[in-house]
């Protein structure tokens, strides 16, 4: 719903709009009213609120009744037809409205196009993917901090007797569930069409052990529909009598099928929210068919977005070695600091890629009931 005022005095004639994607304010010209224009913000189209040009009514037709004289005023919509003289009930035809000529050195101004719903291109919502607002930013800090507390617990309970391991294996699995529902609320949020981060620690209507056991479960079963052939063949490599080229070709097929088939049925876990995850590959597949080019698009992001937080893990251990023997160098503690931080964030931008992937092609999938 769009927020608008009128003009306040002492103002041009403009309209105040809000962008319904972005929540950029804009001032727009009175003489665009129900038409629609892009935002300069995030470029999606925006609908001015008031009447289109096409909804107006035409200007009256001044006629004569040819029997009384009796001058009438007939509404525009009726040129071309006959009405009733209502003095003398003489059939009297309405000529064709004309619309005024305009001087020589005057030239008509553009017909404006009617008002249509905004919908950005899949383009756009990759580079939107990776931009966060305020509360986004803030979400993402309290995301570092979160992270920061379960570490130090997971360091602490190493120091419990008797329970200690456990302990941490129990802090571990039930961090990395919670970051797998909120993985999924992200995804969904975007495949709704929302621009902004799910609020944290909303587990909607599960309890704490629901998500534990349910989103855990999730997690081992993408891995395991996704890699199982990958962890056959390596488990095939036991065997000497193998033929190495063959065994390496299929070793690098199948892992290579499983990292890209893992996101697109991460996205079906998310959006249906089963523990049937072999339905969720077949619907992956089958989706394919639709979004194919756009998930290939998504794929090669990915790719550098694993590689990058691969490649920052490795720097963050690096960093935290001196650290572990008490050298604390300045850089060393500022890339242990940020190398989480942007981790969190590279993730979040793979969820919001796969969320947006699915609103671009929603009236064609229809995984959440929306109406073609």
């Amino acid at each position: 719903m769009h927020h608008y005022e009128n003009t306040q005095p002492g103002e041009p004639d403009v309209i105040r709009v809000n962008c319904p994607y972005c929540e950029q304010h804009l001032k727009v010209p009175i003489e665009l009213n129900g038409t629609a224009i892009d935002c300069p913000s995030c470029g999606c189209e925006v609908t001015i609120p008031g009447d289109s040009p096409e909804s107006q009514s035409a200007p009256g037709i001044k006629v004569e009744c040819p029997s009384c004289q009796q001058h009438l005023l007939a509404p525009g919509e009726l040129g071309g037809q006959a009405v009733d003289c209502p003095a003398c009930s003489t059939k009297i035809p309405i000529p064709e409205a004309t619309p005024p000529e305009l001087p020589s050195n005057e030239v008509a101004p553009p017909v404006k196009k009617p008002a249509k719903l905004g919908e950005p291109s899949f383009w756009r919502l990759i580079g939107r993917a990776f931009a966060l607002n305020g509360a986004g930013f803030a979400i993402l800090g309290a995301l570092f901090a979160f992270s920061l507390l379960i570490r130090f617990l997971i360091n602490g309970s190493g120091y419990v007797p008797f329970i200690g391991v456990f302990l941490s294996i129990v802090i571990w699995v039930g961090y990395w569930s919670w970051m797998f529902d909120y993985a999924k609320q992200t995804i969904v949020r975007s495949a709704s069409g929302g621009w902004d981060l799910p609020e944290l620690f909303a587990w909607t209507n599960q309890d704490a052990s629901d998500l534990f056991l349910n989103g855990f479960a999730q997690l081992i079963g993408i891995v395991l529909c996704c890699f199982s052939p990958f962890i056959l063949i390596a488990l095939l490599g036991f065997n000497e009598n193998l033929n190495q080229e063959r065994y390496g070709i299929a070793w690098i097929w199948t892992l290579g099928f499983g990292a890209f088939m893992c996101p697109v049925v991460t996205l079906c876990v998310a959006i249906f929210d089963g523990s049937n995850v072999f339905f969720c590959l077949m619907a992956a597949l089958r989706g394919m068919k639709v979004f194919f080019f756009h998930y290939c698009i998504i794929f090669i992001i990915s790719i550098v977005v694993v590689f990058s937080i691969f490649l920052l893990f490795l720097i963050q251990v690096g960093a935290s070695l001196p650290v572990a023997f008490g050298f604390y160098g300045p850089i060393g503690m500022v890339v242990l600091l940020l190398a989480p931080l942007i981790i969190l964030y590279l993730i979040l931008v793979s969820c919001r890629l796969l969320g947006f992937m699915y609103y671009v092609n929603r009236r064609k999938l229809r995984w959440l009931g929306e109406k073609q």
